[in-house]
Formats: C-alpha cells, structure tokens, sequence
C-alpha cells in the first residue's frame, strides 16, 4: 500500500524542497546529519532490520540450489505475495523460487556467515530515528494466514504522522490500528538477539572474526560436513549469550 512514488505525491504531501528518503537503521543517523549540516529537509521511512547479507550470500544459495551464475537472469528478493522468496529466472525459462521462511534461503541468512561485522554491533531494530518506521508483521496469525502482505507502520515524530495522514487522506494508503506490544512482539526474536550481541561484544566479534577466516570460511562452505559443523558452533555460541 505504500505507493509513495506515484506521479506528484511527494510534491503534493510534503510539497517542494523535501527529499524522501528510505533506509535502514545504521544509515538514519547519518543521513539526518548530513542533511542538517547542508540544511536539507528530509523526511526519513526506515525499515527495520535484523541484518544485511553481502553478495556471497547469493552466490552460496546459487551452490546449494545447484545453479550455474551465467545461467540467471535475474533475482528478485521479495515481491509476489508475502512472505514471498527469493526468485531467480534462469536463461531456460525457469524460474525458482526459493521461499523467505523454512528453507535453504532461511538457513544462509541465520548461519551469519555472510553478515558484515558491523551488523553484529547493532543496537537499533525498529530504526526508531527516522520518522516513520515499517516492518513485517512475524506474528503466527500472519505468517499462517496472510499471503498478499500488510506493513506495521510506527509513526516516530510529528513530521511522520502527518505524512501518513495525509496519504490515507488521499486514498494512497489504508490503516488501521494496531497494538504496539504487538509491533514489538511481531520483531522480539531480533530485538532480544540484538540486545544479547551488544551484551556481549568482545565474544560475538570474536566469532564474527573466526567467521571471516579464509580458512574457517573454506572448510564450512566447500566440505560436506563443515555447513553442519558450523550451524552447531553458532547454536553454541547463542546458548552462551542467553
């Protein structure tokens, strides 16, 4: 529902000299520094984010679902319904769809073996510096239930609830109330992962670290046994931060 880009509809809400910006949550403080220092207005809709993957994410999911690279034509990450997949159309024809939740794509996004260091720093889930914050609803009756997609939609400052306001006004967008607990409760699985991290900095850099050994990295992702090996060592090391 978040159609913000139709024709005229940042003029028309926020009107002339106001860049609207989407970002994650290591980015907003950043961005609303640097568009203070050259006095920019900007109105900031965060995602929230458990954590980013490089591109070797891509390519090991290319290894695991046996496909070639010069083979695909194209990936799309999300779309087509919710919680959606990963989609990659091959050279063939084909198209496979590799699911968001319960498969080998959940798998190599959990393993943390392709997250840059800096996400095992991070405080920050909701993005709760910017001015509108979206996130998934990962709650049972969503994930059972819901296959078109809603967006939990958190309204940080007074810039944000009157551009929302505004675009349910002029039919762009449809709310509804929602609990925040739930909205907290819906990202909890992060926000407690999280907090543990930054409890426990100096261990989790530490196995950031040996995640990052060329050596470490060749024997997890090239060996039969090593994914598994690995997938213990990170269970491991979660127990000893709860």
């Amino acid at each position: 529902m978040w159609t913000f880009y139709r024709q005229n509809l940042t003029h028309e809400v926020i009107g002339d000299g106001c860049a609207l910006l989407f970002c994650l949550p290591c980015q907003t403080k950043a961005i609303r520094a640097i568009a203070k220092r050259n006095s920019i207005k900007v109105l900031i809709v965060g995602l929230t984010c458990s954590s980013q993957q490089h591109f070797g994410a891509t390519q090991y999911l290319f290894k695991r679902e046996r496909i070639h690279a010069n083979e695909v034509r194209g990936i799309k990450y999300r779309g087509d319904g919710w919680p959606g997949g990963v989609k990659i159309s091959l050279a063939s024809g084909e198209t496979r769809l590799v699911p968001n939740l319960g498969s080998t794509w959940t798998e190599i996004f959990h393993s943390k073996l392709f997250c840059p260091k800096r996400c095992f720093q991070c405080s920050d889930t909701l993005n709760k510096l910017a001015d509108i914050s979206l996130a998934d609803p990962w709650l049972p009756e969503y994930i059972q239930g819901e296959t078109i997609g809603k967006t939990l939609v958190m309204l940080n400052t007074c810039e944000g609830e009157s551009f929302v306001q505004s675009c349910k006004q002029d039919g762009y967008v449809t709310l509804e109330a929602f609990p925040y607990d739930k909205v907290l409760a819906s990202q909890q699985f992060t926000i407690d992962r999280k907090s543990r991290y930054c409890r426990n900095r100096r261990w989790v850099m530490r196995f950031a670290w040996l995640m990052s050994n060329c050596i470490y990295r060749a024997v997890v992702l090239n060996t039969c046994f090593g994914y598994g090996v690995h997938s213990r060592l990170k269970a491991a090391m979660e127990r000893r931060l709860s």
